[in-house]
């Protein structure tokens, strides 16, 4: 049976692990992921915003409108790609914790 030493030293090498992970997802994944959400997600809103009437176009401001949709898509867009970073952490320590524990 392992020691508590031992568990405390494997757990300590995942979490490092899982940094490590994130630092480096951080710096190559971010960007090339976010160009292609962002169009993904602005031809499917601008489809929505054709579809409008007219008069709420007109109500609100066509310029208002696509200010919105922007930023709408960038949150969102940065939220898509943090969430898949956060997961691939995740699924990539798991994997390293379990060949750790073996």
């Amino acid at each position: 049976m392992e020691t508590f030493l031992g568990t405390i030293v494997k757990a300590a090498i995942v979490m490092v692990s899982f940094q490590v992970i994130g630092f480096i997802l951080r710096n190559y994944y971010w960007v090339e992921q976010q160009f292609i959400w962002d169009k993904y997600l602005i031809r499917k809103t601008l489809k929505h915003f054709v579809q409008l009437e007219q008069g709420k176009i007109e109500a609100l401001g066509t310029g208002k409108i696509l200010s919105i949709i922007q930023k709408g898509t960038d949150e969102a867009v940065l939220l898509i790609v943090s969430v898949i970073g956060y997961i691939a952490r995740i699924v990539f320590t798991l994997i390293f914790g379990l060949y750790m524990v073996q």
